[in-house]
């Protein structure tokens, strides 16, 4: 039981730092020294005790696992062909190819430790984690500029200041977020700090998003609340009146009905989020640029792309493609994209056809989280960013997976 809750605490830190990524600078470490690397670093150990506690290295993997290890080899393989390739292999970025080889690395490690997951300690401790995250980002803010209310300052502080950039700070924060959407929506029971706690962390992740004007993460959030609710219906089939989401809601539409009272929200809701989404929609802007062109320059490297890393160096704009899917078209090939999003199409199918298997497994509230983490990250935040080597999105894939999975 001690090793369960060890290891349950530590693959909690092991996520949440995957999902956050600052790097060392942000923190007051080296710049070299970054959360995923500390994070490899602790799944590594979390393996060394489970080969010590079974006194044996047994890497058997059942169908599902060896299908996703296999698709990201072939895409891995595919990379490597990119750089080979390439006429740009003097600016190929390793740290690139090296964020691919590390994802099965880490679906391996987290298949292995997650039998001895205690779903309880793993979500209270991300919880806790969100919660001392979301609170240093709005004191450290209000320190430095007196104010958390102003958009504009706000939006432009912590872009400034956080080496990956603001959207990924909230993309990451909304990761861990969906574990507070379902303890508030009262999903499963939980003490009573760890639901106030869970509340602070979905109004003020809410808050961080709007006020900053992240219009992909607050997405994201309202997506989260949709998709989890719908999954727990499918899941469970519950009919019973759930009070805590009732409370919720009520409280929630109460905060946002006062807010949008005053004159300055409404100002910046109009400017940032109703017409600069009119904007891109009928005009364009720089972000669309960007795909647009993206997709123009697929034309002269559609079998293997410009090369690992390159794109955003030769492309006219000189920009990252912000979006997942188009980013690896653009260096590694359309041939790395097919791959994944047949593996994904795979994965998501074959989830919903078992239904019998999670609840005989009991494992309905791990997959209720981690599948609707999957798919907010595949259908939201991967297209607006490049993050699909998010080891925590790969940590949830495993997740539901072993949920349905029959254990030898």
């Amino acid at each position: 039981m001690m090793v369960s809750k060890s290891l349950s605490i530590i693959l909690a830190i092991v996520y949440s730092l995957f999902s956050v990524s600052l790097s060392g600078e942000d923190i007051g470490l080296p710049p070299s020294l970054t959360m995923r690397s500390i994070a490899l670093v602790l799944l590594t150990i979390c393996f060394c005790i489970v080969v010590m506690y079974e006194k044996d290295i047994n890497l058997s993997l059942n169908k599902y696992i060896n299908f996703l290890l296999l698709t990201l080899l072939l895409i891995i393989s595919w990379i490597l062909l990119s750089y080979l390739f390439s006429s740009n292999q003097k600016l190929v970025s390793i740290a690139d190819i090296f964020a691919w080889i590390t994802i099965p690395f880490c679906i391996l490690l987290v298949f292995k430790i997650s039998k001895y997951l205690l779903w309880k300690y793993f979500v209270y401790t991300i919880i806790i984690f969100q919660f001392f995250t979301i609170l240093m980002i709005i004191m450290w803010t209000f320190i430095n500029t007196g104010d958390i209310t102003n958009s504009l300052i706000v939006r432009e502080f912590i872009d400034e200041n956080i080496t990956i950039g603001l959207n990924r700070l909230l993309n990451g924060i909304a990761l861990l977020n969906i574990f507070s959407i379902s303890i508030v929506l009262g999903f499963y029971n939980s003490s009573k700090i760890i639901y106030i706690l869970s509340f602070f962390n979905l109004i003020c992740t809410f808050f961080l998003s709007f006020t900053s004007g992240s219009r992909q993460s607050v997405l994201a959030i309202l997506s989260a609340l949709f998709i989890i609710i719908l999954i727990n219906r499918y899941l469970r089939s519950s009919k019973g009146i759930n009070y805590k989401s009732i409370l919720f809601i009520f409280l929630f539409v109460f905060l946002v009905i006062n807010v949008l009272q005053k004159e300055e929200i409404q100002t910046w809701i109009d400017d940032r989020f109703i017409a600069k989404t009119t904007e891109q929609l009928e005009t364009g802007d720089k972000r669309t640029d960007i795909y647009e062109l993206a997709i123009a320059d697929l034309k002269d490297e559609l079998l293997f792309g410009t090369g690992p890393g390159t794109y955003h160096k030769v492309s006219l704009i000189g920009l990252h493609t912000h979006n997942g899917y188009l980013y690896m078209a653009n260096n590694f090939g359309v041939f790395s994209v097919i791959l994944i999003l047949l593996s994904f199409i795979f994965i998501i199918v074959n989830s919903l056809r078992k239904k019998t298997n999670i609840v005989a497994n009991k494992k309905q509230d791990i997959f209720v989280t981690t599948f609707t983490t999957m798919l907010v990250f595949i259908f939201i935040m991967n297209m607006f960013n490049d993050l699909t080597t998010t080891l925590s999105f790969w940590m949830a894939v495993v997740l539901v997976i072993d949920s349905y999975s029959v254990r030898t």
